[in-house]
């Protein structure tokens, strides 16, 4: 079977800024490797990071203008990332857990209201049968069904996305990060896909 071909196969994702503040979100007052990503840096390597092997391990190189890359920012840069999708990581495995949680809430409660419509549909039908047929039986029969659509779409839908967002950001929090001078870029391996932020 051919399968499609990846845009971006290597792991590799570039981003180019002309400072390192940049990287962080404006708003944010702690101290830097406790602070958010920007959200136009974070959309584009969620952006990119879907788009990779499922199984590949990801590269994150910034390229930074000016000259910051030293030591103890590369470390504090690479920090705030992984912290930052860890976090997120955290945020989405809570969202699966209540949501599974309600799923399995909202099905006993649909199970049980499914029960009393098919005890007391035929129940109360027997004394309408003259005049409504088996309409009220019927009608009954649909209510129960009804109760347990919700469930049913949360075990069949809901989840999976929740936890394939949860995976994503797992691997985003063991991402290699790595802060590079602009001279570097054009002399790196070349991924296949960057983005500059002016």
């Amino acid at each position: 079977m051919i399968k499609p071909p990846q845009r971006n196969a290597s792991g590799v994702i570039d981003i180019r800024l002309e400072r390192i503040e940049q990287f962080f979100h404006s708003l944010d007052p702690h101290t830097q490797w406790h602070r958010q990503i920007a959200a136009q840096i974070e959309e584009f390597i969620l952006a990119e990071a879907r788009e990779l092997p499922r199984r590949a391990p990801i590269r994150i190189r910034l390229f930074v203008a000016n000259s910051e890359a030293d030591a103890t920012r590369r470390q504090d840069v690479a920090h705030a990332l992984r912290a930052h999708f860890a976090y997120r990581a955290r945020v989405e495995n809570a969202r699966l857990h209540d949501l599974l949680w309600r799923g399995v809430i909202s099905l006993a409660v649909g199970m049980l209201v499914l029960a009393v419509c098919l005890r007391i549909g035929p129940w109360i039908g027997n004394f309408t049968k003259e005049t409504t047929g088996n309409f009220v039986d019927t009608a009954f029969q649909i209510v129960g069904w009804a109760a347990n659509w919700r469930p049913v779409e949360i075990f069949l839908y809901d989840w999976w996305p929740v936890a394939e967002d949860r995976r994503l950001y797992r691997r985003l929090a063991g991402a290699h990060v790595e802060l590079l001078p602009m001279s570097e870029a054009d002399a790196a391996p070349s991924a296949d896909s960057q983005a500059r932020t002016a």
